[in-house]
């Protein structure tokens, strides 16, 4: 985008100079059009600003504030799109057709906001361009502060239920039924009212009997909504059509993403699989929270000796971090906030991962997709002249053996594998078939770590004492007893607690001679190892979470 702004900004140069608009002391920004400066500082009126445009793209201009929009497409807009995207943006939508948004633009052509309303809408844009100050005035005009949309989810449903019917009913073509605004308005209802802070994936099911849309929040499963069995012959179709998949191929799986911008203030990417059940297709989508890459270290819920160590283990000049535990234990956050931490101009950080969940500003980061492996790809690291390398899963031998190996030739190396706890990591590689000898020679630093729901905040309230799992003292739990905040579950949020365990001298003989987990684990305990229950009675002590929440999680 600063590319496209930049060119623009040159031509509205030479435009205003040809006009005699004195420029002195007009200086560019990386973020918006000379002409809304020029607006605002009185050199210009909007209408010379719009004409300026529409001459150096050739895109024809309208000024959003002179059109006279019916009340019901007002409403409409409202559904699909809310006024922080819009704002964020410097659009405004001012016309539907079948399969197509007309849309205003304050930066005329911008490609990447083209394909977010694209998404979106899931139809292609007709693009016209405005200065940036009228288009925030239409904004402020039809898209106050509370959305205005009364509407009930029930009523959503009901029309696109009814619509649904007469497309299956009149045989229309697929396109047509997938693309009926009623059907937008209802995906939008469910995205727009649904989605929490805490929401981490959609899953939409078809059932024998209904269509059940559940979110995962906090870490648990949730029940949405149960549709109407025949939306499923809509609903699916258009996720996989805006996600970029062929929506005629049901037979098989898919993945496919859509860049949806932002939702309740969170800047949104989404990750979508589909796969063909018995009733038709799941879909799940996976919502990346852009914001999530600014997550720091200290904030990740480790007590201070958790800290120190970790921050301690990042600033060698080489060697091995493992981050390790379950899917959805948070580890790649973990990865990506120590990536954060170690950030410096002079660093080369090199990245390889399946798939690019956030995009890190200053780092190099690799998609492994097809022929490209894990394995593959650190091979070619080592001819990068890398500092340190991130590989997002050690999940064979090869990718094992390459990234000890370069742990052992200057690089810091961090990864990730899949394993109960920090002992069952060192077994894991040796199942693989990792010589001891070259485990103890990377000297690694394995962090097993999982995710607690906390009590939520707004219903927390002292429950009863008990003594601590070890007998030693009386601790004072809370509760959530349950709001409309937390959905009536008592937690609100996720914290996560961690184990991180050395290579001290005495694990070394067991090591080289293969012994078991258990006995790495008894060993490191009375070397001083903070247990993940420890960690997570620690959280119980604060008031943090509860005692229910702890057994569920260690």
């Amino acid at each position: 985008m600063r590319a496209h702004i930049q060119d623009l900004n040159t031509k509205i140069r030479q435009a205003c100079k040809t006009r005699g608009i004195c420029l002195h002391s007009m200086t560019d920004t990386e973020t918006g059009l000379l002409t809304d400066d020029l607006i605002e500082q009185n050199k210009i009126t909007p209408d010379t600003a719009n004409q300026v445009l529409q001459d150096i793209t050739k895109i024809e201009s309208l000024n959003p504030t002179k059109i006279n929009f019916t009340t019901r497409f007002i409403h409409k807009i409202n559904i699909l799109f809310n006024r922080q995207l819009l704002l964020k943006y410097g659009v405004f939508p001012i016309k539907f057709e079948k399969n197509k948004l007309h849309l205003i633009m304050s930066i005329p052509d911008e490609r990447s906001t083209i394909k977010v309303f694209e998404s979106i809408s899931g139809s292609t844009i007709q693009v016209y361009c405005c200065n940036g100050m009228a288009i925030r005035s239409a904004i402020d005009m039809h898209f106050p502060e509370e959305n205005p949309v009364h509407m009930n989810t029930e009523k959503f449903i009901e029309d696109a239920t009814g619509a649904v019917s007469q497309h299956l009913i009149n045989q229309s073509d697929l396109m047509d039924m997938i693309n009926d605004p009623r059907v937008i308005q209802l995906l939008q209802h469910i995205f727009n009212t649904h989605i929490t802070m805490s929401t981490s994936d959609l899953h939409f099911e078809p059932h024998e009997k209904d269509f059940l849309i559940r979110f995962r929040e906090n870490g648990m499963m949730r029940d949405v909504l149960r549709l109407p069995k025949i939306l499923k012959h809509a609903i699916i179709p258009r996720l996989k059509l805006i996600s970029g998949m062929d929506i005629n191929e049901t037979k098989i799986s898919q993945d496919g993403s859509i860049s949806y911008g932002l939702i309740h203030g969170r800047d949104i990417e989404i990750r979508v699989s589909a796969l063909p059940v018995i009733y038709g297709e799941k879909l799940v989508l996976r919502l990346l929270d852009m914001s999530k890459v600014l997550v720091q270290l200290n904030d990740l819920g480790m007590t201070s000796n958790h800290y120190q160590l970790l921050e301690k283990a990042l600033h060698r000049s080489h060697g091995l971090i493992l981050v390790t535990g379950p899917t959805g234990s948070g580890k790649t956050t973990t990865l990506y906030a120590s990536l954060n931490q170690v950030h410096q101009p002079h660093i080369n950080i090199l990245t390889a991962e399946d798939p690019v969940e956030y995009r890190l500003k200053g780092i190099n980061q690799v998609e492994c997709m097809g022929d490209l492996t894990y394995a593959a790809a650190l091979k070619t690291f080592l001819r990068q002249d890398p500092d340190i390398i991130m590989v997002g899963e050690i999940r064979d031998l090869e990718t094992a053996d390459i990234a000890l190996k370069a742990s052992m030739t200057g690089h810091l190396v961090l990864s990730t594998l899949h394993t109960n706890d920090a002992p069952s990591s060192l077994s894991r590689l040796i199942q693989m078939g990792i010589p001891p000898y070259l485990i103890i020679s990377v000297n690694p630093v394995i962090v097993a770590q999982r995710l607690m729901r906390k009590i939520c905040l707004n219903c927390k309230t002292p429950d009863k004492k008990i003594n601590a799992i070890d007998n030693t003292e009386e601790i004072q739990t809370y509760k959530g007893i349950g709001c409309d905040q937390c959905f009536g579950t008592g937690y609100q949020g996720r914290v996560g607690i961690f184990e991180i365990m050395l290579l001290s001298d005495n694990l070394v003989p067991l090591i080289l001679n293969h012994a078991s987990a258990s006995q790495i684990r008894e060993t490191a305990i009375q070397n001083g190892l903070i247990t993940l229950r420890q960690s997570a009675l620690e959280n119980v002590r604060q008031g943090i979470t509860t005692m229910e929440e702890l057994y569920r999680v260690t």
